[in-house]
């Protein structure tokens, strides 16, 4: 397999020469009419065969099938600038979303160089062309709070490997597990399911522990239960029913060390 270096042209400005370099564990989404599509860092290529951690920001347009370089570094291991709020950390294995009603690209958690686990988040504002640092930070322990409870001072443990989807406003953000922090020191496999409000800037804690690699709870197949719960686990799949108000939850590594093999459907009610 031949490696696959990035070409980011001048930023800001389309061309159908552009490409983002060959990597893993990147954020990706698209707008509310699926003809643009948002990429952010992962673990891979910058410019001239580099290899590291990314914090490149990309927008692909079906359009015209032009790739632009947005915002970010074209080299690896980016430090970001907390202080400033003007650029992210370079990582992989965050999660996050586009809010197309307010042209912003959020990005939260991940890991990164110097062996950090983040749970920091931010957003991109399109029209002003600037990073914002919202909360959060490295290698931090959760404070979960009580479940169902929002506060201002509610945030997830740093994570990597999350899963993550919006309802149907982009209004409020859903996150599960992950590997990472939860209430203790002790890293692990998590099964938390949490939820951030953006009207409020908060983060609640809806389900799942607070400690790490808890086993799934399964019941009876088919047959919803509150005590039911999937076992804590880094790389599932995920997606929101707005309609239903259900999320869905598939696979992923399980702190037993094998593939789980399940659907897991949970209502957000």
């Amino acid at each position: 397999m031949s490696l696959v270096a990035g070409i980011y042209g001048d930023m800001g400005n389309g061309s159908t020469d552009n490409i983002p370099g060959g990597r893993e564990g990147a954020i990706g989404c698209y707008d509310s009419t699926r003809q643009e599509f948002w990429l952010f860092g992962g673990n891979g290529y910058a410019s001239n065969y580099t290899y590291g951690y990314l914090n490149d920001l990309w927008k692909y347009r079906v359009i015209d099938s032009t790739w632009t370089w947005v915002s970010g570094s074209n080299g690896v291991n980016h430090p970001g600038d907390y202080a400033g709020e003007t650029s992210v950390p370079s990582r992989s294995g965050g999660v996050g979303w586009f809010d197309s009603s307010t042209q912003e690209f959020w990005v939260f958690g991940g890991f990164g160089p110097g062996n950090s686990y983040y749970n920091d988040l931010w957003k991109y504002q399109v029209n002003g062309n600037s990073w914002n640092f919202v909360s959060g930070g490295k290698n931090q322990r959760g404070n979960n709070g009580v479940k169902e409870q929002a506060t201002a001072t509610n945030i997830p443990g740093s994570r990597s490997g999350a899963a993550g989807f919006y309802d149907s406003t982009n209004q409020e953000f859903w996150m599960f597990g992950g590997y990472g922090y939860g209430r203790t020191s002790s890293k692990g496999f998590l099964n938390d399911l949490w939820r951030y409000r953006v009207s409020d800037n908060t983060w609640t804690w809806i389900s799942g522990s607070d400690t790490v690699d808890q086993p799934g709870v399964y019941g009876v197949r088919g047959v919803a239960h509150p005590s039911n719960v999937p076992g804590g686990r880094r790389g599932a799949a995920a997606w929101y029913d707005s309609s239903k108000q259900e999320f869905w939850l598939f696979g992923g590594y399980y702190y037993y060390d094998y593939s789980v093999g399940a659907y897991f459907c949970g209502t957000v009610e």
